[in-house]
């Protein structure tokens, strides 16, 4: 966690320069801010993406995951990840496979896609602190940080273990505000 604590002071510190430069921006929400780096002063860039990118995976992670969350996501949840992926062990092998392909430090991820004609979970892996979030209606909802000491064979075993035991499914979707039904869709 101290490392989370550093991308947040990271964080900090590039809002209170980003203030001082554009202080419209300074007041917009970090997601937003990711989103529209390239909009950004230059001496903000960088640590935003970096420190900015790092605290959101990591407040997100925090918060769906953690000893004795695991199991199968069961209800609407559980059925709108069978619905996408045609079986849960199907969804940990695609999850899997993505964390096993990041080389060095990255992330896999599940995370919403609102931007086609209705909202889909799709599976990606990103390099260092980079998060679906930085482009406009990709909403993440579960992020597996992949650190380059745990770059190994077991690398596969260790993010289906993590799928299997340590994630809260239902926290993982409600945190950002989704519903499941028929269709995934994003709460009013």
């Amino acid at each position: 966690m101290a490392h989370h604590q550093g991308y947040t002071a990271k964080t900090n510190a590039a809002l209170q320069t980003l203030a001082k430069l554009d202080a419209d921006a300074a007041a917009k929400p970090i997601d937003e801010l990711l989103q529209g780096l390239d909009k950004l002063p230059a001496e903000v860039q960088g640590p935003l993406r970096n420190a900015g990118g790092g605290y959101v995976n990591h407040a997100l992670f925090w918060t769906v995951m953690g000893p004795g969350c695991g199991g199968d996501p069961a209800g609407p949840v559980g059925d709108a990840i069978k619905a996408r992926f045609g079986s849960l062990e199907k969804f940990r092998e695609d999850f899997s496979t993505a964390a096993a392909k990041v080389f060095g430090s990255g992330w896999a991820w599940l995370y919403v896609d609102t931007t086609g004609a209705a909202p889909k979970l799709e599976i990606c892996a990103t390099p260092n602190q980079d998060t679906p979030a930085m482009e406009a209606g990709k909403i993440p909802i579960l992020g597996l940080d992949v650190w380059e000491h745990a770059y190994c064979k077991s690398l596969q075993l260790n993010a289906l273990r993590i799928a299997s035991h340590y994630v809260h499914y239902g926290r993982a979707f409600a945190v950002k505000g989704f519903r499941f039904g028929r269709q995934l869709s994003r709460f009013p």
